[in-house]
């Protein structure tokens, strides 16, 4: 897994998590048990997106070594081929 992938994560699950939650929000915050619900469900979710984040922070990405042979190196690729064409 991937640092991207992780962080993709992070964030899908912060706006999936939130969304219904903000669109049911026009209750009165007066309401205690109300607002008690609304901080625990974005409490929980800004945390496992933290969580998420920081592994994709942290992750070692492995080194690709076999991407090339050994008589290719990356800059090789970059020359451009011509053809010669017959007039």
């Amino acid at each position: 897994m991937t640092k991207v992938f992780w962080i993709a994560v992070a964030f899908t699950i912060y706006c999936s998590g939130n969304f219904f939650l903000f669109l049911y929000s026009n209750n009165p915050v007066k309401d205690n048990e109300y607002y008690f619900q609304f901080t625990l469900i974005y409490s929980t979710f800004t945390i496992l997106k933290n969580i998420c984040l920081s592994i994709g922070i942290f992750i070692k990405e492995p080194v690709d070594t076999h991407k090339y042979p050994d008589f290719i190196t990356q800059n090789s690729l970059l020359d451009t081929i011509s053809i010669d064409k017959e007039n």
